[in-house]
């Protein structure tokens, strides 16, 4: 299963335990006003605060699907944006507000946005190409995704690294590839 399908399904369980639990407890809330109303003052008031017990988590159950869902199409929308950008030229933005943009803020616009659409793709998947952290843009774009997915600058190095490790502590992260020991000891004979 993706992990868009995972969030989804998460989605629906909350949904569904949250509306049950809502309904049972107006339900019991319900039936405790009937049971006043009908005369039977000792036990209403009881079944009454006790639908309370029910309808709380479902209400809170109601509100973390909701801010899930919100944050899954907001980061869908972004993505699509990003993806977006390569239909969408440059030149054509800057004629309508009547700016020259230098062929090198060009280049570098195209690096971060490629780069920011790497990270997004891996976040979904898990696997990041880490060679892209050679790049002279990855810092930027290390921020701008940072900006995107958590709504927020952070003052790290590499936030990116961060954010990724996070959410997938099971994948490889980057290092620096070391020659092999027989490259070395051909280089010392010399």
């Amino acid at each position: 299963m993706s992990g868009k399908s995972i969030g989804k399904l998460k989605n629906r369980l909350l949904k569904i335990f949250g509306f049950s639990l809502v309904f049972f407890g107006v339900f019991m809330l319900v039936v405790g006003v009937a049971i006043i109303i009908e005369g039977k003052k000792d036990d209403g008031p009881g079944i009454a605060m006790a639908s309370l017990i029910f309808f709380i988590p479902g209400a809170t159950l109601l509100y973390l699907e909701r801010r899930s869902s919100r944050e899954m199409e907001t980061l869908e929308t972004v993505a699509s944006a990003v993806r977006s950008y390569r239909r969408i030229k440059l030149v054509d933005l800057a004629a309508k507000v009547g700016i020259t943009v230098p062929r090198a803020m060009k280049a570098g616009v195209v690096q971060i946005v490629y780069i920011v659409e790497r990270m997004l793709s891996a976040m979904k998947s898990g696997r990041m190409r880490w060679s892209l952290k050679k790049r002279s843009k990855y810092a930027d774009a290390s921020m701008v995704f940072s900006a995107i997915f958590v709504g927020e600058e952070t003052d790290t190095k590499d936030p990116f690294s961060r954010i990724f490790r996070q959410a997938h502590p099971e994948s490889r992260g980057y290092r620096k590839k070391r020659r092999p020991s027989r490259w070395r000891r051909r280089r010392e004979k010399k």
